[in-house]
């Protein structure tokens, strides 16, 4: 029985089998490693390139057997998988027990996307504090993002940041930012 022709390898199968002639394991060897079958890994190296959690489970094992490049590559696919959307939000509905709860997740690249995410961060940290050094970061925060936006060229809200500034420093309870807000989009609709 004639052969398939084979069609040109992923990127991803060439670097899994890379990472596996690194470690001088056979393709068995390899799969017991990551606890798949053979013919997975087979797959894997020529015509389905590991996708999903398995990624994960390579890097763990490049990073554990000091394959720096490797480990990263393999995580970074990964979380090109999880991230391919811009920014994602999953949401909790609240309970009579328990308060609406929520995820935010979004792939950040570069200097200024990193540091604005952990102002956010830093805000968002200090609004659940009861310490007021906590507060007073998080207002040193709030005006920090306000620059980082403008920066990026994106419209300053200085009536919901300023809204902010008094919910950290105690000035302004649920409803007043409820206000403020609906005010806000009010404003937009005009």
């Amino acid at each position: 029985m004639p052969r398939r022709p084979s069609r040109e390898k992923s990127e991803v199968s060439l670097k899994l089998i890379e990472l596996r002639r690194l470690l001088g394991d056979s393709q068995q060897k390899f799969g017991d490693r990551l606890g798949l079958a053979l013919n997975t890994i087979a797959r894997y190296e020529t015509d389905q390139p590991p996708t999903g959690k398995v990624l994960l489970k390579i890097a763990n094992v490049a990073a554990l057997n000091r394959h720096r490049e490797l480990s990263e590559y393999f995580s970074s696919r990964y979380y090109d998988e999880v991230f391919e959307k811009p920014a994602q939000i999953v949401m909790k509905i609240a309970t009579h027990d328990r308060p609406v709860e929520g995820w935010y997740m979004q792939k950040l690249v570069g200097d200024r996307e990193v540091k604005l995410a952990q102002q956010i961060m830093l805000i968002l940290s200090a609004s659940a504090s009861a310490d007021r050094r906590w507060r007073e970061r998080a207002i040193k925060a709030c005006d920090g993002v306000t620059k980082l936006v403008s920066s990026l060229g994106l419209n300053d809200d200085l009536e919901i940041r300023d809204s902010l500034r008094r919910a950290f420093s105690g000035g302004l309870n649920r409803e007043d930012f409820t206000q403020s807000n609906s005010k806000q989009a009010r404003k937009s609709d005009s």
